[in-house]
Parts: C-alpha cells; sequence; structure tokens
C-alpha cells in the first residue's frame, strides 16, 4: 500500500511540474526576432519592429517606435534570472530601459465612464475591469480586451485590480 501512494504521489508531482513548465514563459532573443512561447503559443517579434524593451512589474514588454505595445507577457522567472533581460537584449542590439516604461508619465487611471475617453473605450475597461476580478478565469478575456483597446488608439497596463490608459500619439 504505502508503495502505491509513493508512485501515486511521484506520479501527481511530475504531472504538476509539466503543467508548471508550460505555464512558464520561454522567452530567445536573436538578432532578427524576439520569440515568446507560453502555453503552446508562440509569438514572434520581428528585430526591426522593436524600438525598446523593459520590464513593467512582471511583465517583459516591446514598444515600437509610435510607442505601441508589440507583444506584453507576463514572467514568472525570479528577481534574480529576471536581471538577466537587460543583457540579453542589449547583447543582440535591443534598446533596454533600465527605468521601465519610457511613456509611464503619460497614463492616467481609469475610472468608470470618464469623460476623457470615447464610450467604446470606456466600454471595453469596464468588461476588462470584470475580467481582471475574475482572476484566472478571465485571463484570455483580460488579453484579449486589451488588444481590443490597442485597436482604438489606446495602451492599458494594469497595477493589481488598477487599470491605467494613455492614448498613442496621432
Amino acid at each position: 500500500m504505502v508503495a502505491i501512494l509513493v508512485v501515486a504521489g511521484l506520479v501527481a508531482g511530475v504531472l504538476l511540474a509539466a503543467a508548471a513548465l508550460e505555464d512558464s514563459l520561454k522567452v530567445t532573443v536573436t538578432d532578427s526576432e524576439v520569440r515568446f512561447l507560453k502555453n503552446t503559443k508562440t509569438t514572434i517579434v520581428p528585430r526591426d519592429r522593436v524600438h525598446v524593451a523593459f520590464l513593467d512589474g512582471k511583465d517583459l514588454v516591446l514598444q515600437d517606435a509610435s510607442s505601441r505595445e508589440l507583444a506584453r507577457e507576463k514572467h514568472d522567472q525570479l528577481k534574480s534570472e529576471a536581471s538577466r533581460f537587460p543583457a540579453a537584449f542589449r547583447a543582440h542590439g535591443y534598446t533596454w530601459s533600465d527605468d521601465g516604461d519610457p511613456q509611464r508619465d503619460a497614463f492616467s487611471r481609469w475610472v468608470e465612464d470618464s469623460p476623457r475617453l470615447p464610450g467604446a473605450v470606456n466600454a471595453l475597461l469596464k468588461a476588462r475591469a470584470k475580467a481582471l476580478a475574475a482572476g484566472d478565469k478571465g485571463k484570455t478575456d483580460v488579453r484579449e480586451l486589451r488588444e481590443e483597446v490597442a485597436k482604438l488608439g489606446y495602451v492599458v497596463r494594469d497595477e493589481e485590480s488598477r487599470q491605467y490608459w494613455r492614448r498613442l500619439p496621432q
């Protein structure tokens, strides 16, 4: 009986470890592209589109010359491992911002029905707030709604459950 429990525990541990690795962000930086792999989804950003790379909390962000986000991926590396990002990007000729988002001062905190935002953006941010409140169950919606906001010319970032926005330059 003990042997069966030991084997069952080992199998459960291996399955849990495999699931954790599957959910981990893998970043590959080369002279020609940045490749993100997470949950079997690969995102490739060509080098010539990347103007700056930086960390925004636990997010690794790539922006183009107009400050539009090309990619924003949550990393799960320990602080000591995340400190290797700047060297990796710089080694391949990318600009790295040690101070985080160069546009950070342009963000405003979102409040429901803000008169400074178009109705469509307010509606998307309201739906996104609900998805953020749903936690893991709302992850996909949070990502998709961020992309919809970007299509309307706005960038959104999060601090815990609060949303901040900025308008992209025309």
